[in-house]
């Protein structure tokens, strides 16, 4: 499995579809077809992984969003 993710990471960034959606599914399930994993199982995994990705981002977009701006040379106001 560890070896497989590496591959599947480098595969969602290439530009042909949003947030790697899909992409990475489709190696998930070509990759682990090989183990044995049954093609459901494999697209399972990879919703997962994209959904506590993005559950992880949301977390932090209310601080983003939200936080102290700093500007350079000065202190922050408040």
């Amino acid at each position: 499995m560890m070896a497989f993710f590496p591959a599947v990471l480098i595969a969602q960034v290439l530009p042909v579809s949003i947030s790697g959606l899909g992409v990475r599914e489709f190696m998930l399930v070509w990759l682990l077809r090989s183990v044995g994993v049954l093609q459901a199982q494999a697209i399972a995994l990879g919703l997962v992984v994209w959904a506590m990705t993005a559950v992880t981002s949301l977390l932090g977009a209310p601080s983003y969003a939200f936080g102290a701006r700093r500007r350079f040379g000065r202190e922050p106001v408040g």
